[in-house]
């Protein structure tokens, strides 16, 4: 006795024998089944009642019959299915029930399926409990299928539970009976579908007869939802399961794990089965293809819930050997090998290509879901082999949707978001697509021309679209000859039919220019941004003019924000600023194409300084600072490329307004309707002073002799004193240290007598030079030696000849001098640089500056004359011995001519030996007479004293001359004098320094801190198949990488030598961690390069190698693997960012950035996606480590400024070492013995 309409999809048949109490009247049949069920459930009752066979059949069909009444019965209902529920479980059971009880578990399966008939007329009430009865059967079947895994059924006793589930669901779900009880089969049937689906896996039957049922039966169901949800979770569980079985237990799950979402009036707990593993692959293929062919379900609803299930099974596929969990030791050294891409398309392919061939009107929503699938498939397996036929209809399926004007805009955007790196694979042919590609991206954002119906936001629609342009930058100059005018013939868009790819590069400058005026999300603006920078450095020789479009856009919408559809957002801004400063290094290209872009772009941003400095801000205090911090930043930049700006003294005068106003005090200016105050902070005034300082000391001075490794001047106090051969005392007495106003210590050192000296080098540097002063200056941007000479004798005036003279002065405009002919300089002499000791922070007036820019050019003039330096050489050795008192001048002959005419040797072009001879005699002539005239006006004849004292200028001093160092620095005290350090009111503008132990240490230290900011940045080798390793061990013990990677380090950087370098080094150390780096610097910054594969290893340090790598936050990572790189490899910080390498066959670069725990966007010029040729990786690369690191260790707060700490730490030195002193002493200590 069960469900008639079981009968109807099962092979069962009900046996008329039982169903005798059927046509019994409903009043005496409750009174009969009451009784019953009062007396069996009673467990005082004695059992041997019921002891016979055919008494437990007739009480059996009383209970049964207990299910068909009407629910107003629904006590006795209650006490039926509690009868069973009872016997079930071994309890109350009559004495020979386990005789037969197989037979009898089958009867009460089949009485439970009366209680499944929808009753007509209910209310809803009686409704709720009827669902609620039919809940209790249900779980009191799952319980007694899952009990010690089925055991107490054999296999007729599962196939009829299988047959009556079946039959009930079936039932159930048939549309007539819809109508008669919707709530029953609308709240019931996601439990009976669990049921259904748990107890078919539990039965472990392998019968293709029983699966042939289910499936002809399931197909029926799929107008039901809740049927392909059901089936959608369940599969994924059994796929779940074997994958652990088959890659190992880091994957998958060890049991089936079936989890079905909750509905709006339903909860469900998880179904935990264990199912043999001879069975599970036979259970997985049969459950999957229970759906059959998904294209023949008629609702989209429906449909789209079908593609979502196979879209979470092909998901999970594409994750295997892709999860790791640190804190689970892997016994095997490799992760499981995914299954490849055909694999994949071999289970779902068919269904999916025919979905998007078909593109069904109204199931626009599963078409999507299908393009998602298939773009994801290939994007994931990039790198891998598809076949043929499979990569054919997969660009057919995106050529329809972008040709096909009726292409839902849902598909439009499933395939932009899910394809943006398709040009950085090496799918073969791929670049059939670019035409299509282009028209699309064309439409959304230039032309805002959206598809219909998109189903993403339209801000994340055009983000994809960058993301694509970024793999597009490079293709017109790697493919410039290759021809595609066949590939696009069926292109609408005239403006995209052309000829070769190199013609595509005006048209991509038009999309990044047109595009920034039309973009009014900030995320979107600021990776436009960055494209436009990239795309920038591959095209600025060809066609140098977007270089000065792109300045011009991002000048408008910094100084002109209304002219944007951008609401001025101050990320934004600072994007725009970094930018520039990172074109800044094109200076010179910029001005081989424009000499006026950059000086409009510094008057604008010198300008747009005054203006947020003078009036109210939309940016709030912080961001207000951070944006005119920022443009300090970029003027600084630009000043420091190409020498232009003293050919641009306008220009100059603007940086000059801007600085000064920076560093004045805050004024407060009072109108009749307002009163206003400029805006002041500590940041913005150390900004200023900062280009300040950059503008007159290091522009044209970067790099100095000593390379770029450093900025400052490698002398120090110990190599002065080991130079000349000093011990400490006598070095102590010829040293004394200043600290000017606060902020320089100044080191003098007055040089001693040669008579002391032993150091070859050193005689010969003052029999030159004669006895000079050494300086070395300590202040905010370094460290400078100077070696100055005091002179006493005068100079002929036809030493230089005016007519020199006028060919290098100004016309009276106020600009920088322009020479007529071009000027030789001596190796010495074109290092010489002008004292600056920075006397007063006040900012000179404009025309001062211009007076000593003229200043310096005839300085320089006349230090080009070799005649100048035959007199020096003159007054050196000619005039060696001055009596005492002045009165006459015994000179020590000596041969000139000889050594005249052997160092300057004089040819003649044509070789004419007569000529050159000529012209030495003539040389020689003008020489002596030039010595004669400078002779006669430094010898007073009237005086006769015969005492002799030595010249400052001399090659030798007598005996005697030792008593001068016994006076305190009379030629320092002098220097200081003549520079006007020395005056009455000198409180706090000099300080005499006491030189002790400590103070020695504390410039030690100073000297160790960088004076620019310091960048470390890791790099790993990941050789083919390290992609795999459960453990970064193997990579870390890379030797070597590939030929491209050693070609790539000594792009990105200077391989320098550890033990020679004196720049920035980080924590590598030439004995420990290897000999070699890269490294690369700017007057800005230093960065170093920690490479695996030059780092020293053994077994003692593989932990220390580790934890360098661990600490830094930007790595580079360099995969010479097909499989994708994942980040969680290697361990480090939260926030490392991953600049991720991937060469391809074709010789061009993929870059992936991301982040440790999620992938996100992050700051440029490289994005991910981006696509590279050769000439532009390491440099971009570089580039982009250095902004990202910059902008982390802002975030962390850890962002060290060189410039604030020096000046702190200066100041530190004079509050701790300065020697307090009123006015007298003060000056007494300027002349007392030491």
């Amino acid at each position: 006795m069960f469900l008639p309409h079981i009968e109807k999809v099962t092979p069962l048949h009900n046996d008329e024998e039982s169903c005798v109490m059927k046509k019994f009247p409903l009043a005496i049949k409750q009174t009969i089944i009451q009784s019953v069920l009062q007396i069996l459930l009673d467990p005082d009752s004695s059992r041997d009642i019921v002891g016979s066979t055919f008494a437990i059949r007739w009480v059996m069909e009383c209970t049964g019959q207990s299910f068909s009444l009407p629910l107003e019965n629904h006590e006795i209902i209650s006490k039926g299915i509690q009868l069973y529920d009872q016997w079930f479980n071994g309890k109350l059971l009559p004495p020979k029930f386990k005789q037969q009880k197989q037979k009898y578990y089958r009867e009460m399966i089949g009485h439970l399926s009366l209680l499944f008939d929808p009753r007509k007329g209910m209310n809803t009430n009686l409704a709720q409990v009827h669902v609620k009865l039919c809940l209790q059967v249900l779980e009191i079947l799952t319980k007694f299928g899952s009990k010690d895994n089925g055991n107490f059924l054999d296999e007729e006793s599962w196939e009829h539970l299988l047959f009556i589930v079946i039959g009930v669901c079936d039932h159930l779900l048939s549309k007539d009976e819809l109508k008669i009880e919707p709530i029953l089969t609308q709240e019931l049937t996601p439990h009976l579908l669990k049921v259904v689906f748990d107890l078919w896996l539990l039965s472990g039957t392998q019968k293709n007869e029983m699966w042939q049922r289910f499936e002809n039966a399931f197909i029926k169901w799929r107008h039901n939802l809740q049927t392909i949800v059901q089936w959608s979770v369940t599969t994924y569980g059994l796929i779940n399961r074997v994958i652990n079985l088959l890659y190992g237990k880091h994957e998958g799950t060890e049991e089936i794990m079936i989890i079905v979402p909750p509905t709006t009036k339903a909860k469900f707990k998880p179904s935990r089965i264990q199912l043999n593993d001879e069975k599970l692959i036979f259970f997985w293929q049969k459950t999957l293809d229970l759906l059959g062919d998904p294209n023949q379900i008629q609702n989209p609803e429906i449909f789209f819930q079908a593609m979502s299930g196979i879209r979470d099974l092909v998901t999970l596929l594409l994750r295997i050997g892709t999860r790791r969990d640190y804190d689970i030791k892997y016994e095997q050294e490799y992760l499981p090998e995914h299954p490849d891409g055909n694999s994949i398309l071999n289970i779902f392919g068919k269904s999916i290509f025919t979905a998007v061939k078909l593109a069904r009107t109204g199931f626009e929503e599963g078409t999507e879901c299908c393009y998602s699938i298939l773009c994801t498939i290939f994007m994931t397996h990039q790198n891998e082999p598809f076949l043929d036929t499979y990569v054919t209809r997969f660009y057919e399926s995106l050529i329809q949707a972008f040709e096909n004007e009726k292409t839902s805009g849902r598909s439009i955007c499933a395939i932009l978001c899910n394809t943006t790196n398709i040009f950085s694979t090496e799918l073969p042919g791929v670049y059939i697509l670019v035409p299509f590609y282009l028209d699309i991206i064309n439409k959304i954002l230039v032309l805002k021309k959206y598809p219909q119906n998109i189903s993403v936001r339209i801000d994340l629609l055009r983000k994809s679209c960058y993301q694509i342009l970024l793999s597009l930058i490079c293709l017109p100059r790697y493919l410039n000859k290759l021809n595609i005018q066949q590939i696009q013939s069926n292109l609408k868009s005239e403006l995209l039919k052309i000829n070769k790819f190199e013609d595509y590069q005006p048209f991509l400058m038009q999309i990044f220019l047109q595009t920034f005026t039309n973009e009014s999300d900030q995320r979107n603006a600021s990776l436009l941004l960055w494209s436009m920078g990239v795309y920038l450095y591959e095209i600025i020789d060809t066609m140098p003019e977007y270089s000065s479009l792109v300045i011009l856009t991002c000048q408008n919408f910094l100084c002109n924000p209304q002219n944007s559809q951008l609401k001025w957002n101050v990320s934004v801004s600072l994007t725009a600023l970094e930018l520039l400063e990172i074109i800044s290094e094109k200076t010179k290209d910029i001005f081989n194409h424009s000499d006026i872009t950059i000086p409009k772009l510094i008057s604008s941003l010198s300008e747009l300084i005054r203006k947020y400095i003078n009036e109210p801000s939309r940016f709030n205090q912080e961001e207000q600072e951070l944006f005119i911090c920022s443009i300090f930043s970029v003027i600084d930049c630009y000043i420091m490329h190409h020498q232009w700006i003293y050919s641009h003294p306008k220009v100059l005068i603007e940086i000059m307004k801007s600085v000064e106003l920076s560093i004045k005090d805050p004024v407060i200016e009072k109108t009749k309707k307002k009163q206003t105050k400029t805006f002041q902070s500590e940041k913005i005034k150390d900004a200023a002073m900062y280009l300040f300082h950059r503008l007159f000391k290091e522009v044209g001075n970067y790099p100095s002799l000593s390379g770029p490794s450093t900025k400052s001047t490698l002398i120090t106090e110990s190599i002065i004193k080991d130079a000349f051969n000093l011990d400490e005392d006598h070095f102590n007495k010829l040293t004394n240290y200043f600290m000017i106003k606060r902020s320089r210590i100044l080191t003098i050192f007055e040089e001693p007598n040669l008579a002391k000296n032993t150091n070859q080098g050193i005689e010969n540097m003052v029999k030159r030079d004669g006895k000079s002063l050494i300086l070395l200056i300590r202040e905010i941007n370094g460290k400078y030696a100077w070696r100055v000479k005091f002179r006493s004798l005068p100079l002929s005036s036809k030493l230089v000849p005016q007519s020199q003279w006028e060919k290098h002065i100004w016309n009276g405009e106020p600009r920088a001098p322009i020479y007529k002919q071009e000027i030789v300089l001596s190796e010495e002499q074109s290092h010489e640089q002008e004292i600056d000791f920075g006397l007063d922070t006040t900012i000179l007036d404009y025309f001062s500056i211009e007076r000593e820019l003229q200043h310096n050019c005839l300085t320089h003039v006349m230090g080009i004359q070799h005649r100048l330096e035959e007199v020096y050489r003159f007054l050196e050795d000619e005039v060696s011995e001055i009596d005492i008192n002045c009165k006459r001048n015994k000179p020590i002959k000596r041969n000139y001519t000889n050594n005249l005419i052997n160092k300057n040797k004089y040819q003649d072009h044509k070789g004419n030996k007569n000529s050159n001879l000529k012209i030495k005699q003539q040389e020689n002539y003008e020489i002596k007479k030039e010595k004669y005239e400078i002779k006669k006006e430094t010898i007073n004849p009237n005086e006769k004293n015969q005492s002799k004292f030595s010249s400052l200028g001399s090659g030798k001093r007598n005996n005697n001359d030792d008593d001068d160092n016994n006076y305190f620095f009379n030629n320092s005290r002098l220097f200081l004098a003549n520079l006007g350090l020395i005056k009455l009111d000198s409180e706090d503008y000099l300080d005499i320094i006491d030189s002790n132990v400590n103070f020695k240490k504390s410039l030690g230290l100073l000297d160790k801190f960088p004076e620019r900011i310091n960048h470390i940045c890791n790099i790993l080798y990941v050789g083919p198949g390290q992609n795999r390793l459960t453990s970064p061990d193997q990579i870390f013990l890379n030797k070597e990488g590939s030929k491209d990677f050693q070609i790539f380090l000594t792009e990105l950087g200077w391989i320098v030598d550890l033990q020679k370098h004196q720049g920035f080094k980080g924590a590598l150390d030439a004995e420990t961690t290897g000999q070699y780096a890269p490294y690369y610097s700017d007057f800005n910054m230093e960065i170093i390069f920690y490479v695996s594969t030059m780092i020293k290893f053994n077994d003692n340090n593989m932990i220390n190698k580790k934890n360098l790598f661990s600490k830094n936050r930007v790595i580079i990572v360099w995969v010479d693997d097909k499989r994708i790189f994942d980040p969680k490899l290697i361990k480090s910080g939260k926030n490392t960012i991953f600049v991720i390498i991937k060469p391809h066959y074709t010789g061009l670069y993929s870059i992936r950035i991301e982040n440790y725990l999620t992938s996100s966007l992050t700051y440029g010029p490289l994005l991910s996606n981006s696509l590279l040729s050769r000439h532009l990786l390491a440099e971009l690369v570089r580039k982009t480590v250095i902004v990202n690191d910059r902008h982390l260790a802002i975030s962390e707060r850890s962002l060290i400024e060189p410039l604030r700490y020096r000046m702190g730490n200066i100041k530190a030195i004079n509050n701790r070492f300065k020697i307090h002193l009123n006015t007298h002493s003060f000056y007494s200590k300027l002349f007392s013995k030491k």
